[in-house]
């Protein structure tokens, strides 16, 4: 019995067989290499056939891969010849999907959860503190031997002392700007004091030369 190779394809030449198809006719795969390996491609088979006994149906092919001579002459289709560069692509079952990233990224999850469970049954193994959950029991302390320790310093009292330190430099700052500032004050008072015993010695020097 011959039957096509392309997956799904039910011609058959049985005439016992529900989907006996009489005047379909059989095509020899090719002997290039290339060309047999899109066959074999396009036969979307899951387990490796024998190529020398396979065969496909002309139901894959289209009318441009025959040879133009048999047309011309107008011979009936079982007797066209095909072409050797001919590949099959009608009729042909949906390619396998590839794996989404869902799917890539839930193996990878599964991956993760066995590994986890492994290492967990290592560490019961080794381990003989753990429960049976996996869980460490905690040591019990003897509170009537421990040693009081010193207040260990956390973060709010760190912070409390850096702000401490930011007032008393910004305090310090203030000062010496109002230190600075009376010191001006009083600079521009001994000007003004200074100038005006200039214009009064003038003014005087100015009255003996007049008198004189």
């Amino acid at each position: 019995m011959v039957c096509c190779a392309v997956t799904g394809c039910t011609s058959n030449n049985n005439k016992k067989a529900k989907n006996y198809s009489p005047n379909c006719r059989y095509f020899t795969f090719p002997t290039a290499k290339e060309t047999r390996k899109m066959w074999v491609q396009k036969c979307y088979q899951k387990h490796n056939f024998n190529v020398k006994n396979a065969r496909i149906c002309w139901k894959h092919f289209s009318d441009e891969d025959f040879c133009i001579k048999e047309k011309i002459l107008k011979l009936p289709k079982n007797k066209w010849k095909l072409k050797e560069d001919a590949v099959p692509l009608l009729n042909l079952p949906k390619s396998p999907k590839p794996k989404t990233s869902n799917q890539k990224n839930r193996n990878e999850r599964i991956k993760k959860r066995n590994l986890l469970k492994n290492l967990q049954n290592t560490q019961e193994n080794e381990d003989p503190t753990l429960n049976n959950n996996g869980v460490g029991e905690v040591p019990v302390v003897d509170t009537m031997n421990t040693i009081e320790l010193e207040p260990t310093v956390t973060s709010n009292n760190r912070d409390t002392g850096s702000q401490t330190v930011r007032l008393q430099e910004e305090s310090e700052l203030l000062k010496k700007v109002r230190d600075l500032q009376k010191e001006n004050l009083y600079l521009k008072q001994l000007l003004q004091k200074k100038t005006q015993e200039k214009n009064w010695l003038n003014k005087y020097l100015l009255k003996g030369s007049s008198e004189s």
